[in-house]
C-alpha cells in the first residue's frame, strides 16, 4: 500500500484518508493528530525530549525514540540511514530485522509504502513525525553530491591500513637504500605497496557504501 502526505492530508489513490493536526504547547511539547474524516482520532502522538508517546482509542500503544526506533503494541521497528535513490531520500524501515517497507521524500511531501496491512499504523507514525524534513527533499545536483561523497568515503580503519603499507614501503625502500641492495627492490616494493593499498581502500570503500546503507 501506499499513502501520501500532502498540505496536511494522507492520500491513498489520490482520496482524503486521513487529515493531520499539529499543535503545541508554552511548554513546547507538541502533539500530532491522525484523524479519520469527521475529525475523529485515530492516533495521537505527545513530543517528550526522548521522543514520541503513541496512543489510540485514549490508550498508550507505543513509543517512537529520536532515533526512529518504535515499539509499538510490542512490536519492534527501526530505521535506516537515509539513502538517495532517483534523487529522493528514501529511508527503509523494518520490524525484527526484516524490511517491511519504506518512506520517500518527494517534492512537497512524504509516500510511505508498505505491505501488511498490520504495519499501517506504524508508518504513518513515522509519515507525520518526520513532515517537518519535507523540504530535505533532494535535488538532481544534491544527489549527485551525495552520491559521489558516499562512493568515496571509505572506513577509518582501512584508511589507517592503507596508509600504513605505504609508511612500511618507504621505510622498506629507504631500509634499501641504505643497504645498497639491488635497486630493482625499490620499485618491486613500491609495485606491491601500491596495489595493496588500492585493494585495501577498495575494501573499504566498498564497506562504507554497504553501512550507509544499513539499518541503525
Amino acid at each position: 500500500m501506499e499513502y501520501l502526505y500532502r498540505n496536511g492530508n494522507i492520500y491513498y489513490h489520490n482520496a482524503v484518508l486521513y487529515n493531520v493536526s499539529f499543535s503545541s504547547q508554552y511548554s513546547g511539547s507538541r502533539f500530532i493528530k491522525i484523524l479519520l474524516p469527521g475529525n475523529v482520532p485515530k492516533i495521537e502522538l505527545t513530543k517528550s525530549f526522548t521522543g514520541y508517546g503513541i496512543e489510540g482509542d485514549n490508550k498508550y500503544v507505543g513509543f517512537v525514540s529520536n532515533k526512529l526506533s518504535m515499539n509499538y503494541h510490542g512490536k519492534m521497528y527501526r530505521s535506516s540511514k537515509p539513502v538517495v535513490e532517483d534523487n529522493n531520500f528514501i529511508i527503509y524501515i523494518s520490524e525484527q530485522d526484516m524490511q517491511v517497507g519504506k518512506i520517500t521524500f518527494v517534492p512537497k511531501g512524504i509516500e510511505i509504502s508498505f505491505n501488511n496491512e498490520d504495519n499501517e499504523i506504524p508508518f504513518l507514525v513515522y509519515m507525520v513525525i518526520l513532515v517537518p524534513y519535507i523540504d530535505k527533499h533532494v535535488t538532481n545536483k544534491d544527489a549527485l553530491k551525495i552520491k559521489n561523497k558516499t562512493a568515496r568515503s571509505i572506513k577509518k580503519g582501512y584508511a589507517i591500513i592503507s596508509n600504513s603499507i605505504f609508511l612500511i614501503a618507504i621505510s622498506a625502500i629507504i631500509i634499501v637504500k641504505l643497504t645498497d641492495i639491488n635497486a630493482l627492490f625499490d620499485l618491486i616494493i613500491a609495485i606491491i605497496a601500491i596495489i595493496a593499498s588500492y585493494a585495501v581502500r577498495e575494501l573499504g570503500y566498498s564497506k562504507y557504501a554497504k553501512d550507509t546503507n544499513a539499518y541503525a
